[in-house]
């Protein structure tokens, strides 16, 4: 097959006869030059000329001519045709609308008698129908019936106006020929697309990485590493791995990743032995297919592994033709419209399901290993869980990985209402606090666990993170009355219809009947939700939790928020039965489930008397929680200042035991303030030498005159300069930082010593966003060149009146203000 650009020295190529070219001015008034591809095929000629090359006429099917082309070139060299086919220069679409294609009825009629000059039609075609029709307003998928017999042969066939071939006309006798107009996949980019992927072509796999990421890194909020991750875990059995800026095969690059304004550009690797199937565009909404890249491996690649080779590309001239010319590998790149916004909204599962029917024909690992694998759901944790719903936890002692099963609408919620204390509202990217209170862990399975507290007091929070060393997975579920009715309404009205009977009944079969029904309603519907978790998050978990029969215990903590507002539910959460919940779910004997429910309210819950008394344990959680967890991130800013001080040239460890004292008096009111004294005493002292030092860093960086020094001294003397120049930029880095922390500690002193402000703190979700303010007030107060004394009248409005507005807003209060 011939494949070329339609360009002014490309209209040479079609000949159609043995002794003429075609005139395709026609043509090239349909297309701009450039920017198309033609690919033109032929039946054999009675004289084939040698730069012919030929398609068989039974390629031109409906869907491949509407899939991959725009129009059909039609050429016929006999006289008689030349004279009726102009009749269809003009053509249309099947929504009726006439479109001049291409107009050479003016040639054809001057040239009607020659037997060497052919006519030129063009029939467009209409992507996304089906069935295709290459039509005019008359006419329909016929069209392309009858091309195919022309292009096999015979006579007498009719047109699809039913008109016959001219009498005396053999169409096996004539020079046929048949070309499809393809479009370049230039005309699918955009100006921003063409630009990145022009500067990309050619180049070394390396620098093609780098260029891409580099593309990619210029929008902040991306993490294409967490990408990455989610794809590598969703293929572990094709012997995937993480690379630096892409996705391995057996240490080949297969997938890599670019952006090009909003859109999110993803190369796939051709292979050459096994043919793998690419993802279809129209699988994925808004991806099409805008280029293949050709670009050059490494010059030391790794062995051959595997059927995935470089293309050797148009070298057909063996050996000594092949190394002059370049082996380029081909790469298609598929463009995501919105693709940014979407990793930037950590929406992953639309890219992962693209990527991964793109790489679905690799060969995988051994399916004796994949199936133990599968098997066991501590495997399954490592190599499947997605990276980007892993929370890293420590308590006291170790740093754990916390896996978190949710819906994705769960998920959402549950990161727009975090608080991280470095990054802020709604991220995730702090280590978590694991407090391991005894009062949110049962040592009775059964028992179920239930946390209440104020609005922000940490109930989320205690549910997922505490006691991460003592359960494997966390599954998370919102289970208010109102959302839980959009998974199965007749389960709720069931629940409660019968939480009302069993408390007017109090006793007897009519209570007994109403609280099995009650029990029962809940644990299908418990059931549902939790499949509905596990099945979004990785679903290769649910085979694994049903075999696991054997081995070591992989407990399970179910995590029910947002009950507080659900009686009901809370007394059906304390009464279920954690083994027969098991068993509806089918999962094996070596599962465990541990159940905890926590909600603002859940504390005043009433229970009746009955089973319910004897199987839950309440967790009611208090100010010094708050306190706690305010102290620990302080703590932890403290050890970033010890590790600095030295490179300061300033010692912080005076500091850091006044704040320390103060943090261990913090409940004792006048012994807090006491210590908060000798603190600002010590932060004052600090204030003055760092200026001093800063004053010595810039008296360092003064030139001395040089007008009486002869040439030697000179030269040395600028040696030693260029020296101290780099001593003084890191000393200044240093001193930088120390600025920073000194600024940071006047803004925590006015806050711990603002009566306001100390008394929020007790709130944990008021602490996370108290430290999170303060970091932002330190950096626009350095920015800005503002004095870092405070007073309690502005702390309450640079950070106390800040925090309230986000705290009203994170727990959903209504006409209350800051």
């Amino acid at each position: 097959m011939r494949v070329g650009t339609i360009t002014p020295t490309a209209v040479g190529w079609l000949r159609l006869g043995a002794k003429a070219r075609a005139p395709l001015e026609g043509l090239q008034r349909f297309v701009p030059a450039g920017q198309h591809t033609l690919i033109c095929g032929s039946q054999l000629s009675r004289r084939p000329e040698p730069q012919h090359t030929f398609i068989a006429s039974a390629q031109l099917s409906p869907r491949r001519v509407e899939r991959k082309f725009d129009a059909l070139l039609l050429a016929q060299s006999s006289s008689g045709c030349a004279q009726w086919w102009p009749s269809h220069a003009l053509v249309g679409t099947t929504d009726a609308a006439v479109v001049e294609v291409a107009n050479v009825t003016n040639s054809d009629r001057l040239h009607s008698r020659s037997r060497i000059l052919p006519a030129i039609t063009l029939f467009p075609t209409q992507a996304g129908n089906t069935p295709i029709a290459l039509v005019d307003p008359l006419t329909s998928v016929r069209y392309l019936r009858w091309i195919k017999s022309i292009a096999g042969g015979g006579t007498g066939y009719n047109r699809p106006d039913e008109r016959a071939m001219p009498s005396g006309v053999d169409a096996t006798s004539a020079s046929c020929c048949c070309g499809l107009m393809s479009r370049s996949r230039g005309l699918h980019c955009s100006a921003e697309q063409k630009r990145v992927l022009s500067s990309i072509d050619k180049q070394t796999l390396t620098k093609a990485l780098i260029m891409s990421y580099s593309e990619i890194s210029q929008h902040d909020d991306v993490d294409l590493e967490s990408l990455i991750d989610h794809i590598v875990l969703k293929c572990a059995d094709k012997s995937l791995a993480k690379g630096m800026r892409g996705i391995l095969w057996h240490q080949r690059y297969v997938v890599f990743f670019s952006a090009a304004a909003k859109d999110l550009l993803i190369a796939v690797a051709q292979p050459t032995k096994a043919k793998y199937a690419h993802a279809h565009e129209d699988e994925m909404k808004g991806v099409k297919r805008v280029h293949t890249l050709h670009l050059l491996p490494p010059k030391n690649p790794p062995p051959q592994q595997g059927t995935v080779a470089a293309d050797s590309g148009d070298q057909q001239g063996g050996d000594d033709e092949a190394n002059k010319k370049p082996r380029y590998e081909p790469f298609d790149v598929y463009s995501v419209e919105d693709g940014v916004e979407m990793l930037k909204n950590l929406e992953y599962d639309e890219v992962t399901k693209f990527v991964v029917h793109a790489v679905d024909g690799l060969p995988g690992t051994s399916s004796c290993l994949l199936e133990s694998t599968r098997r066991n759901p501590h495997e399954v944790l490592k190599k499947f869980f997605p990276a980007d719903k892993k929370l890293t936890v420590k308590d006291d002692l170790t740093i754990h990985t916390r896996p978190v099963a949710s819906t994705k609408e769960d998920w959402t919620w549950l990161c727009s209402r975090n608080v991280d204390w470095q990054l802020g509202v709604g991220q995730f990217s702090t280590v978590l606090v694991d407090f391991r209170s005894n009062e949110t862990w049962s040592n009775d399975a059964n028992t179920a666990v239930l946390i209440g507290g104020e609005s922000g007091s940490g109930k989320t929070m205690e549910m997922i993170c505490g006691h991460s060393g003592k359960s494997d997975l966390v599954i998370y579920m919102r289970f208010a009355d109102a959302l839980m009715r959009n998974v199965d309404v007749r389960l709720c009205n069931t629940i409660c219809e019968n939480e009302k009977l069993l408390r007017d009944a109090k006793q007897g079969a009519v209570a007994l009947a109403a609280r099995d029904a009650r029990n029962g309603a809940f644990v299908k519907l418990a059931q549902e939700a939790i499949n509905g978790a596990v099945a979004a998050s990785c679903a290769e978990l649910t085979h694994a939790l049903k075999m696991h029969e054997t081995g070591e215990t992989f407990t399970v903590r179910l995590c029910f928020d947002e009950m507080g507002d659900s009686p009901a539910y809370v007394r059906a959460c304390c009464a279920m039965n954690v083994v027969t919940l098991r068993k509806n779910l089918g999962w094996g004997s070596m599962v465990e489930i541990r159940v905890v429910a926590a909600g603002t309210g859940i504390g005043s819950v009433d229970n009746p008397g009955g089973s319910e008394n004897n199987f839950y344990q309440l967790a009611m959680l208090s100010q010094r929680a708050g306190k706690s967890l305010y102290w620990k991130m302080r703590d932890r800013m403290l050890g970033e200042w010890k590790s600095h001080s030295g490179a300061a040239k300033i010692s912080f460890d005076e500091l850091v035991t006044d704040v320390d004292m103060i943090g261990k008096h913090w409940f004792d009111r006048p012994a807090a303030l006491a210590k908060m004294k000798d603190r600002n005493r010590t932060l004052s002292t600090l204030f003055a030498a760092h200026a001093a030092h800063a004053r010595s860093i810039d008296a360092q960086g003064a030139v001395p005159s040089t007008a009486t020094i002869d040439e030697q001294v000179h030269t040395k003397l600028l040696h030693d300069l260029k020296a101290k120049e780099e001593l003084r930029k890191s000393v200044s880095e240093a001193s930088d930082w120390a600025n920073q922390a000194l600024v940071q500690e006047a803004l925590f002193a006015a806050v711990e010593s603002d009566g306001a402000c100390a008394a929020a703190l007790t709130n944990p979700r008021m602490a996370a966003l108290f430290v999170s303010v303060v970091h932002v007030v330190r950096k626009q107060t350095l920015e800005h060149e503002l004095s870092a004394a405070t007073s309690g009248t502005n702390i309450r409005r640079t950070v106390l009146q800040r925090v309230a507005v986000h705290f009203k807003r994170l727990n959903g209060l209504k006409g209350t203000t800051p």
